[in-house]
């Protein structure tokens, strides 16, 4: 036997090892896929029961809010049942009034005064309103009763014959009113028809002045309350909402008395209060005592009857309201919440099976592709690697390096010899990508990474010497302008010119380089500070001359930022650093200059990183709030609409206003998170106050130019489609310079924004282009003064001017003008009487929170 034989190592093909590889593969990819349904399953469990407890909590928290929405609506009422009362009797008697002048005025001349008046008493004696306790009454104002249809028999008589004392006191104060005043109120004790209780009265009276008599009507409080509390009952028990309409609300008394239940109202002349359900529970027993010794509200748990005549378990929300002792209820039927989970469960499960189904054929059917077409290719790999041998070996000349006793693969070994005769040709290239990676290619300077070794030989080199080195940072200023305008292969040409300049006014010693984009930079050998400075306004000075590049002629100008060091950094990331600040610093003090770095650039640059980090948390930890500034009409002063307004509850630095972190935001790109916020928050408030019963109609939001995209369209789609307000009831507010930053986009965007039914106004109007044809091209249906204007009012003739000249342009392209600041009641009036429409500001109220601001809207005049 040949023993070199023997010695040989044992060695396989490739197609040899793919095939064992491709085995493997499939056998990974079935345990693989095996582990994966698994895992799936054991998910889809666990999701149906997230989905279960989730699903039941959302209908908790919903009847809960609806239960506090009745009450809330139900005590308001009652607030304003003395305004109602006091409206409504004084419709009444300009009514009279108005009956009384229109018989004396067609009877003048032709009757005698006494039969007009017997006339007009004839006219209102039978009218009747408020379930018949309201009636016309007549004295004169010597105080003799002329029509008193409760009792005619005492009409003629003089008041202190006619009545008892009480009333005689009652009549005397209506008298005294009308010698003092042409009409007014009254409020007095005064008998039932009955005659056994007194209740308050409230009358409003009015002077009829051709024959001085005193025309009046009234109503008692408490029987005008209890009108209003059935007629708010009755609405309430028409409401109805959930699957097939099985959510209402039911309310009954402390004692048992059904007010309303299930669609119905019976006006507490039926009492349930001995009803049980399956289980023998007596239930409005137990939800009354849940209701008195739960102020806050609670949840009960009972068996009753569905619309479908079934008996299911049902939860329900009881809250209390104990200044009327009742309580109010609504709840959801469990089998309904479970049918639903059930549903939600078996499509989720049906999806899964589909797709793993579905993944499945994917997965064989690409596997048995790949497995026949690698196969295919390794076997022709084989073939091609001789042919390979013979071409490189006739394109590069003879160099070996490698051992093939080292490599595996028999293929592979004749390849081997081949490779190492590339080496040398790879060595010959290694040089030219050595400098490639250390120079940029456009302009043949050191690049960044050049750039970074050279500050680090150089802080080596300044160590224990007295002097310092310096890195300018530059930068071109308005750069992007000129790409934008007149292209690329300009800005690259200009971008070489500069380098040319900057290479031939520098020292010897001194290193040009480019970082990239319009950034270059400038490492100075050793120098004092004032050279810094020379070098500096050289750069600064070389770009004052003009550039000559495809037949434009112009100059620019660049922001240099200078960092001393071993001085003020001794790292070379922190000199890059240390001199971008200062470069930054320079193009905030205005560009075209240069500025030297101190520590308070880093500090400063730290407190807007943990501002904006902040900012962050702020999003997730729900630390920001909505006030709303009222915007009132100009005549009636009532509360039309609102500006929302956002404000930080900062856990350390306490409220501050948008100015404090706004213009982070927007520099940092949070403006577009915090304005969906605003946006969702605000939708949610209208929905709220609009359950409540406040019908204010509009609430406007701030728009930023960064919110101006295609995205946004979309996005407020979804915000309102999650939302029970309508787009009606929201305005954006946008300013001039953030139209014309891309008039195109933006008239796409309001375009689509105004379709959805969403109203836009041009905030701080004045301040930016104010032009006609701009305001022509998008869909602006307001106009808000800005408040420049509007402060200086009663002293400057020019804001007056502008002023008009707004309103005037408003008027004419049918748009509503509001001003805001207004302040001072002499900018008030000022503004009436140019017709401003609507008016904001602190003579009406600073922004307030949400309730405060609930309150206002109470005491709105209606």
């Amino acid at each position: 036997m040949n023993n070199s034989r023997l010695r040989q190592p044992i060695t396989f093909s490739v197609v040899g090892y793919f095939l064992a590889t491709i085995a493997v593969f499939i056998l990974a990819c079935g345990f693989i896929g095996y582990l994966w349904i698994s895992n799936q399953y054991q998910y889809l469990e666990r999701d149906g029961e997230h989905f279960a407890q989730e699903y039941l909590a959302l209908q908790k928290q919903e009847i809960e809010a609806r239960v506090h929405s009745i009450k809330h609506y139900l005590q308001s009422e009652n607030k304003l049942a003395n305004n109602k009362l006091k409206t409504e009797l004084q419709q009444r008697v300009d009514q009279a009034y108005q009956i009384a002048e229109s018989i004396y005025l067609s009877q003048q001349g032709k009757n005698a005064d006494a039969d007009i008046k017997n006339m007009i008493y004839a006219a209102l004696r039978d009218l009747r309103f408020n379930q018949d306790r309201g009636y016309y009454f007549i004295y004169t104002l010597d105080g003799v009763v002329n029509l008193y249809p409760p009792d005619p028999s005492l009409e003629t008589k003089h008041y202190t014959d006619a009545f008892p004392q009480e009333g005689q006191d009652s009549i005397r104060q209506i008298i005294t009113l009308l010698h003092n005043q042409q009409e007014g109120f009254v409020s007095y004790q005064w008998l039932l028809p009955d005659g056994k209780k007194s209740l308050n009265k409230y009358s409003y009276l009015r002077l009829f002045k051709p024959y001085n008599l005193v025309i009046g009507t009234g109503d008692y409080l408490e029987l005008f309350e209890k009108q209003l509390k059935d007629e708010v009952y009755q609405r309430i028990a028409n409401i109805s909402f959930g699957p097939d309409k099985e959510g209402y609300y039911f309310i009954n008394s402390y004692d048992g008395d059904l007010y309303v239940t299930n669609g119905e109202y019976h006006a507490g002349q039926k009492n349930i209060w001995d009803t049980v359900d399956a289980r023998g529970t007596k239930v409005v027993q137990e939800n009354s005592r849940l209701a008195q010794q739960h102020p806050e509200g609670t949840f009960s748990t009972y068996v009753w009857e569905k619309n479908s005549g079934e008996e299911s378990e049902k939860v329900s929300f009881i809250l209390g309201v104990d200044e009327w002792k009742i309580f109010i209820g609504t709840g959801f039927y469990t089998d309904t919440v479970k049918n639903k989970i059930a549903l939600h469960v078996d499509a989720r499960k049906k999806e899964f099976e589909q797709g793993v189904f579905d993944t499945l054929k994917i997965i064989l059917v690409t596997m048995a592709i790949i497995g026949f077409l690698l196969y295919f290719m390794m076997r022709k790999l084989s073939q091609n690697l001789k042919v390979f041998r013979s071409n490189l070996e006739r394109s590069v000349d003879t160099l070996t390096h490698l051992n093939p006793e080292e490599i595996h693969f028999n293929e592979f070994r004749l390849v081997s010899d081949s490779v190492n005769k590339m080496i040398s040709g790879l060595n010959q290239r290694s040089a030219e990508l050595r400098h490639s990676t250390l120079h940029d290619h456009l302009t043949a300077l050191p690049n960044r990474r050049y750039v970074w070794q050279q500050l680090k030989e150089m802080l080596d080199r300044s160590q224990g010497q007295p002097l310092n080195a310096a890195l300018m940072f530059i930068d071109l200023d308005h750069f992007k302008e000129i790409n934008d305008t007149l292209g690329h292969s300009a800005g690259d040409e200009l971008l070489r010119q500069v380098s040319e300049r900057f290479t031939q006014v520098l020292r010897s010693d001194d290193l040009v380089a480019r970082l990239g984009g319009d950034e270059f930079t400038v490492i100075t050998g050793l120098l004092r500070d004032d050279e810094a400075e020379t070098i500096a306004r050289k750069l600064l000075g070389e770009l004052q001359r003009p550039f000559e590049i495809q037949t434009h002629s112009f100059r620019i100008t660049a922001s240099i930022g200078i960092c001393l060091f071993p001085k003020d950094a001794s790292t070379p990331d922190m000199i890059l650093r240390n001199g971008d600040s200062a470069m930054y610093q320079a193009k905030r003090n205005g560009r075209n200059g240069f500025c030297f770095y101190d520590s308070s650039m880093t500090e400063a640059a730290s407190k807007r990183f943990n501002l904006l980090e902040q900012l962050n948390q702020a999003l997730k930890n729900d630390q920001f709030e909505l006030y709303y500034q009222p915007q009132v009409n100009t005549e009636t002063g009532r509360i039309v609409a609102a500006e929302a307004l956002i404000r930080w509850n900062h856990p350390e630095r306490g409220l501050l206003a948008p100015d404090q972190f706004i213009p982070y935001a927007e520099e940092s790109g949070l403006i577009a998170p915090i304005g969906r916020w605003v946006i969702e928050q605000a939708l949610r408030d209208i929905s709220r106050w609009h359950a409540m019963g406040y019908t204010l109609p509009k609430v406007a939001v701030n728009f930023s130019t960064q919110q101006i995209s295609d995205l946004i369209v979309a996005e407020v789609a979804e915000i309102l489609q999650c939302s029970d307000a309508d787009a009606s009831s929201i305005e954006f507010e946008i300013t001039e310079s953030a139209l014309m930053e891309n008039p195109e986009l933006s008239r796409k965007v309001l375009q689509a924004l105004h379709q959805m039914g969403i109203s836009l106004s041009i905030d701080d109007f004045g301040q930016g282009y104010s032009s006609l044809s701009y305001l022509k091209q998008f869909p602006i249906s307001k106009l808000k003064i800005d408040r420049a204007f509007i402060r200086d009012i009663e002293v400057d003739e020019n804001d007056r001017a502008i002023t008009r000249a707004i309103i005037a342009l408003g008027k004419s392209l049918k748009m509503t003008v509001i001003a805001e600041g207004v302040e001072t009641e002499n900018q008030l009036q000022f503004l009436k009487d140019e017709q401003c429409e609507e008016l904001q500001g602190y003579l009406f109220s600073r922004p307030v929170p949400e309730e405060e601001f609930r309150r206002l809207m109470d005491r709105s005049p209606l």
